[in-house]
């Protein structure tokens, strides 16, 4: 059960307005730090991928959908890195997962 194209856009749309807020304070985290998996990573990616698992979760759970693990959010982001159209494809990977569209990893 997937949004029609319409609603897709806009839920893309809100994530990537939630995501453009967080990539606002990169500056502010510009430290290794270990991410949920305890890989090292810059602090701003950790922060903009809990960030971005937050946002889902909620969403989820105002459509009465389960939650998503954190792991799933890394495997989106790690897919839209190093893309030109990187923060719309994350938002677009992140509105996928939401709406149970792509499956988050097992």
């Amino acid at each position: 059960m997937g949004l029609i194209a319409s609603d897709r856009a806009k839920l893309r749309q809100h994530f990537l307005s939630i995501l453009t807020d967080a990539a606002k304070h990169r500056r502010e985290r510009e430290t290794i730090v270990e991410d949920a998996s305890n890989e090292s990573a810059p602090g701003w990616l950790v922060f903009e991928r809990k960030t971005m698992h937050g946002a889902v979760n909620v969403w989820r759970a105002e459509h009465h959908l389960p939650p998503v693990d954190i792991s799933a959010i890394a495997r989106v982001e790690r897919q839209a890195s190093g893309h030109v159209d990187y923060a719309v494809k994350f938002s677009l990977y992140c509105a996928e997962i939401a709406e149970g569209v792509s499956e988050p990893p097992v």
